[in-house]
């Protein structure tokens, strides 16, 4: 998943105050399905790396699946995507591979 990040305080380490910023968090988050509710993994704004212009990418992959790029060093951001899938009936419900042509800071390919 790619985007533009907005710009938040960095309030991890318990700066009493909102600061700076277009919003005052933001997260990305790997859910089960509307029958469990149940939340598999998580991504908030100071854990997701952004380039010089605000941008971000995010895989979302089974703990097996990871690419060995999808780390902080390489600019990525990984969410896991849990072994139960939807946790109700399919463990592949809307799993699609779109990082074929991904390659980025010398890090390679993500299905690498």
């Amino acid at each position: 998943m790619k985007g533009k990040l907005p710009t938040t305080p960095a309030t991890f380490d318990g700066d009493p105050s909102m600061g700076e910023g277009q919003v005052r968090y933001v997260s990305f988050c790997m859910n089960e399905s509307v029958k469990t509710t149940r939340v598999m993994d998580c991504a908030y704004d100071e854990q997701i790396p952004t380039d010089d212009n605000g941008y971000y990418t995010i895989v979302i992959r089974r703990t097996e699946d990871r690419p060995k790029n999808a780390r902080e060093q390489c600019g990525v951001a990984w969410i896991e995507w849990g072994p139960a899938g939807d946790g109700f009936e399919d463990p592949d419900i809307e799993y699609y591979d779109t990082w074929k042509d991904f390659n980025r800071k010398g890090c390679g390919r993500a299905t690498e």
